[in-house]
């Protein structure tokens, strides 16, 4: 982990955080006054509003808790508008551009987790069940902290830091994936005989990531109309489909282990774009943007292969594949000219989510073309085809077997090369036995975020969903961070593993379908 030393002090190691653990134990609880507690079990819901500043954005939030479980929070930044909630079984984000998606995984737990805090569940029995352990004490920037692991039933860990003379919670260290990211809180304030933060200020090793919020108004018992936090089921109508048309077909050019799609930004000429499923959304290379005069804003993290690269903003009056438009679309400004790609000719972007999770698409590698379907009338294959897959970070991630051990895998339709293991996966399950010819490379692979040493290697058996194969090529990618260091992903499944198939993906219903080529 990697905090600012002048901040933390003397954070300590879990192992020697144990060694202070008194025989008589100790829980959170003990912190708080009968009374205090008992005024925090009387509350029924809360409401917070406020402002928040983050990547250069900055603008309006609103949250909201309802006991025993249930979480909203709206987030208003100019371009970057979205809400996230969780009605105590569901949880799920309407992103920047309106789309609804069901968050599961790593993402769930997130939410779980906020709703835990906020509803300070660690104090009352009755809301969020979790487990807390008593860590040991700290001391930092002069004060003195009791330090408590708590796991909301799930959600992901927390590490919780209480000052010892007037038991506020001011720090704590949730995990984003392989990212650490700790908040203080300060600008105590009562509010109904309970103290609350008025501000609190998030900090990690990516600083796109951090963000400062400052509460303007709490209040609390307020009445909550409980269908606030159910997940909505309207769909988006910012598209055009051609009327009564059962697919549209796009042809592609597969160069470079990409697949090539020409399209049109605000009505101009139509440029390359890499149709990507990797991608949680549709991005803008900066060299184009530039040409044709977008405005930007803000500077946010963008995840890739082996980091965190910076992303800006800017509104599209629409986006045209085909005969489809889409309006009115927020996307993301990158500078794709440093990620090494092999580009037929000039690179207007990248095609991800926004697109494909509105229409049911397949790729047809051999005839050269993405069938994309109306989802009003569209008919899934044979379920026999089929897998389940979900999403993490708005990117798809399926069940697959290597030498028979289960593990999560992107479907990356911009991974040029084919199947690669990360290392993490590879080391613990001792992998490396299972190959043979193995060969270092060189270049190595790069995309956002930076590079990645790979070596190449022949391995065992591969499955996913009905297909197996006996032995094939792979990589091993060895990068210390981003996608190849996540602890939620265990490989990545490219171009050419996939051409070998017809692959039709349906995320509306999380599904992909991994048919034979006729």
């Amino acid at each position: 982990m990697r905090f600012n030393a002048r901040r933390l002090k003397s954070i300590l190691p879990l192992a020697a955080l144990l060694l202070h653990i008194p025989a008589s134990g100790t829980n959170i609880s003990e912190m708080f006054s009968d009374s205090e507690i008992d005024k925090i079990k009387a509350v029924r819901s809360i409401r917070t509003a406020g402002r928040m500043e983050m990547g250069g954005l900055s603008g309006t939030m609103e949250v909201i808790f309802a006991a025993p479980n249930m979480m909203y929070a709206s987030y208003d930044m100019g371009l970057l508008k979205f809400t996230q909630a969780f009605d105590g079984q569901t949880a799920w984000i309407r992103d920047q551009n309106d789309q609804v998606l069901e968050l599961t995984g790593t993402e769930k737990k997130v939410i779980i987790s906020g709703a835990y805090l906020i509803g300070m569940s660690f104090l009352i029995e009755g809301r969020i069940p979790g487990e807390e352990f008593y860590l040991g004490d700290t001391t930092f920037d002069d004060a003195e902290y009791a330090v408590f692991s708590a796991t909301p039933e799930g959600g992901d860990p927390l590490v919780l830091y209480f000052n010892k003379d007037n038991g506020r919670l001011e720090v704590f260290m949730e995990t984003l994936d392989e990212l650490d990211i700790l908040t203080y809180s300060s600008d105590f304030r009562d509010v109904g005989g309970i103290e609350f933060a008025f501000k609190a200020v998030t900090k990690s090793s990516v600083p796109q990531f951090n963000s400062v919020l400052e509460t303007t108004e709490i209040e609390l018992n307020v009445p909550v109309d409980e269908s606030l936090f159910e997940i909505r089921t309207e769909k988006p109508t910012d598209f055009h489909f051609p009327e009564d048309a059962d697919s549209v077909n796009v042809p592609f050019v597969f160069y470079g282990g990409h697949l090539f799609v020409e399209a049109s930004v605000n009505g101009n000429a139509k440029v390359r774009f890499i149709l990507d499923s990797g991608a949680g959304t549709n991005i803008i290379d900066s060299t184009y943007a530039e040409e044709m005069g977008l405005e930007s804003a803000g500077s946010l993290p963008a995840k890739g292969l082996a980091g965190y690269g910076s992303a800006s903003l800017t509104e599209l009056d629409s986006l045209s594949i085909g005969e489809i438009t889409l309006f009115g679309q927020t996307a993301g400004i990158l500078e794709l000219s440093g990620l090494g790609l092999k580009t037929p000719d000039k690179l207007g972007g990248i095609i991800g989510y926004d697109l494909m999770s509105r229409f049911p698409f397949r790729i047809d590698y051999a005839a050269g073309r993405v069938i994309l379907h109306n989802p009003e009338k569209f008919t899934p294959p044979d379920s026999a085809w089929g897998v389940d897959f979900e999403f993490f970070m708005k990117v798809p991630i399926a069940p697959a077997y290597y030498g028979g051990i289960r593990g999560d895998f992107l479907i990356d339709l911009g991974n040029p090369v084919g199947l690669v293991l990360h290392r993490s996966f590879v080391d613990e399950h001792n992998l490396t036995e299972t190959f043979t010819d193995i060969k270092d490379m060189r270049a190595g692979i790069s995309g956002i975020g930076g590079f990645s040493s790979v070596y190449a290697a022949t391995g065992a058996g591969f499955k996913i969903g009905a297909m197996e194969t006996e032995s094939l090529p792979l990589m091993v990618a060895e990068a210390e961070a981003g996608v190849v260091e996540s602890r939620k992903i265990d490989g990545n499944i490219g171009n050419l593993f996939l051409r070998g198939f017809s692959i039709m993906m349906d995320y509306a219903n999380k599904k992909i379908y991994i048919l034979p080529v006729k």
